[in-house]
């Protein structure tokens, strides 16, 4: 190793850029549609060998590479989309840096390209060694587009092309998942994507090509042709118009609101700028929040381009290209937020509450009855007098359940906090009960966890009130550890239903038996559970991918364990797998979308096998786990809450229940009591 600095050999800079650049072999497919989509292409061929363990090859039928640019076309930083630094931000093909040809030089055996322009009378098959050198050049028949035939990708590494071997599959799907990307944006382009093992080929991917100028009509075709017409009735159109000169029109397909709609997982989330695929967790994060609000438990699917001028836009961010900075991002969110919520709120469901009681003014805490508020009613003298009509129908809003059940035992506190609040836009009435019974303590805890919070934290409302206080932010937080639960000193029982514990001697916690109770024996069904199995009266042929075809058959025991069976017709040129049984429950019937599910699970978790559970199945094992464990309203002995609390140690997930309630939270910090 050499004591001072010196400039590395130009080889060897390469060598190491080109592993930066090319990651994996999904990367490399990707520069090559690229390279084939900027060439005009209306028809790109894709072929493996070996899942591209040996050879992966891309053909186009585009304007091919003139016979000035042979020599140079696989040299470092050489590119004709680009002249000078400033032109990148009018750049619009999807190639500009000149690296990708040369990198794969770099990384395999060898690259050969076969191309003819319009000019050309015959083709041109060309090779390069692994600095990108041109080798030979000869002619060869060909129509007018390009070739380009990678073989050997990443044996020139040991540990990498060891490593892709070894997972050959997997990067095979990641490869698949790159061709459906493009296939989906470039509507005007035929995709068609084939494997070949042995002397045997099959086609894996083939989409529809559409001239039509209508963009909504023109992705929907290609969203058909890549995942199926089924997919694409689960799809809304989705568009923004341009709202200010920063702006154009944004258009898509996303996931409807209802049964059937939206996916147990997030592979089918598709985001693009001006047609290019990019990764925008804002944007991503902001569909999401959005979608939550309206659908609790499946993911959205989406496919949307955003329409962005050039000049707004920084590509050269990553060697993918995929992260992208652009101007007035916040807009765009905030815009796009309020388009969506314009689409799902006419689905959204409605709730009949109860019979109310007119009240112009909510009770005193110091009553002898108790209140189980529908809502916090706090507001401006105009909201306390608006009257409100019996059996109407009111929205529910999360108000602090924690202050109103527990009003009783801090109820100056509560007072204080009522009277910080802003007002709400809207009043809604209390609920007058006389004392406390098993159905309205049920009600009022089921408001009380229905909230979110983070375990081991102080309240998060409760925040500026302590810090108008003068209590610094550090004491407002409490780290809490899975073995600390051991360590917790139970007080006692409140209310039939909560368990009052100390920890540490000066933080008290406040714990629900119920849901303690219910998570323990929800994970030992989740270990313990077999489903059983119930044969077709004849087997049913399943129209899978490839790619789900694969996943199945590494996979075998998984399936069993879950009740899917499956026999191969050796016979069939496709669609080689058919299903002999299904799972067997008497409370759920399961189907073919179950067996996508957890095919699904499987591809994006392939290392937690063990523990993954289809939803129908979880969903049965938590209520089971429900009924069979210590409700609201049992008087509990100090030896069996003390149970209670310490099996939660032993637990995988112990902070919320199946349903997704917090098992405990934090009630205050005892010496702020003295």
């Amino acid at each position: 190793m050499p004591s001072s600095m010196q400039a590395l050999d130009v080889g060897d800079v390469q060598r190491i850029c080109s592993g930066q650049s090319i990651p994996d072999a999904s990367i490399a497919l990707k520069e090559l549609i690229e390279n084939a989509l900027d060439a005009c292409a209306t028809q790109i061929v894709i072929r493996f060998e070996e899942y591209g363990k040996t050879t992966i090859e891309v053909l186009d039928n585009g304007t091919g590479i003139p016979s000035e640019n042979h020599a140079t076309l696989a040299q470092k930083n050489h590119t004709s989309k680009i002249a000078l630094f400033e032109d990148i931000k009018t750049v619009q093909s999807f190639g500009f840096r000149g690296e990708a040809l040369s990198s794969i030089c770099q990384l395999a055996l060898e690259l050969t390209i076969c191309t003819k322009t319009a000019q050309d009378a015959m083709g041109t098959l060309l090779k390069y060694d692994s600095c990108g050198k041109l080798l030979e050049k000869s002619s060869k028949a060909r129509g007018m587009g390009t070739t380009v035939t990678v073989r050997g990708l990443f044996n020139p590494l040991p540990v990498r092309c060891r490593d892709f071997h070894r997972n050959i599959k997997k990067y095979y799907s990641k490869a698949l998942k790159v061709i459906q990307t493009y296939a989906l944006i470039s509507t005007n382009v035929k995709f068609i994507a084939s494997n070949r093992m042995g002397t045997r080929q099959q086609i894996v991917l083939s989409t529809e090509c559409t001239v039509d100028t209508d963009r909504f009509r023109a992705m929907k075709i290609t969203i058909a042709s890549v995942f199926g017409m089924k997919f694409l009735k689960t799809l809304v159109p989705f568009q923004l118009n341009a709202t200010s000169t920063h702006e154009k029109r944004t258009y898509g397909y996303i996931s409807q609101i209802g049964m059937g709609a939206g996916r147990s997982d997030s592979d089918r989330q598709f985001l693009y700028i001006n047609g290019r695929p990019i990764d925008a967790p804002k944007l991503t994060k902001a569909i999401h929040e959005v979608w939550r609000q309206f659908e609790m438990r499946q993911y959205a699917a989406y496919v949307i381009d955003f329409q962005v001028p050039s000049e707004d836009l920084d590509l050269n961010v990553t060697p993918d290209k995929r992260t992208v900075f652009f101007r007035h991002e916040n807009e765009i969110i905030e815009t796009l937020k309020t388009q969506l919520i314009e689409i799902y709120e006419p689905a959204k469901r409605i709730y009949t509450v109860q019979p109310l009681l007119t009240k112009e003014k909510t009770p005193a805490c110091s009553q002898t009855t108790s209140v189980i508020e529908k809502e916090v009613v706090v507001g401006s003298p105009e909201t306390r007098k608006k009257d409100l009509q019996p059996n109407s129908v009111t929205p529910q809003e999360s108000g602090d359940a924690f202050e109103t059940v527990f009003a009783q035992m801090c109820p100056r506190k509560r007072a204080k906090f009522r009277q910080d609040q802003p007002s709400p836009k809207k009043m809604y009435t209390s609920e007058i009960v006389s004392g406390w019974t098993l159905s309205s303590l049920r009600d009022a805890r089921n408001r009380f966890f229905r909230e979110e919070v983070f375990l081991g934290k102080r309240l998060s409302d409760k925040g500026p009130i302590l810090q108008e206080e003068g209590i610094s932010d550090e004491l407002l937080h409490r780290v809490f550890q899975k073995n600390d639960f051991e360590r917790m000193e139970i007080i006692g029982q409140f209310n039939l239903g909560f368990i009052i514990a100390k920890y540490d001697e000066k933080d008290l916690f406040i714990i629900d038996q119920h849901a303690s109770d219910e998570k323990f024996r929800y994970e030992s069904l989740q270990r313990s559970t077999v489903l059983h199995h119930q044969p077709l009266v004849r087997p049913l042929s399943l129209q899978l991918t490839t790619t789900e075809e694969m996943i199945i058959l590494d996979h075998l025991q998984v399936f069993q364990k879950n009740g899917f069976t499956f026999e191969m017709d050796a016979q069939a040129q496709s669609n080689k797998l058919r299903l002999l049984s299904l799972p067997l429950s008497k409370e759920t019937q399961f189907g073919i979308e179950d067996l996508r599910e957890l095919i699904s699970l499987l591809q994006d978790y392939p290392s937690n096998i063990e523990s993954l559970r289809l939803s129908k199945v979880a969903s049965i094992l938590a209520s089971r786990a429900c009924r069979s464990s210590v409700m609201i309203g049992t008087a509990l002995s100090k030896a069996e809450m003390t149970r209670i609390v310490h099996k939660l140690t032993g637990l995988e997930q112990p902070w919320n229940c199946p349903h997704g309630r917090p098992t405990m939270r934090h009630l205050f910090d005892i010496a702020a009591l003295e």
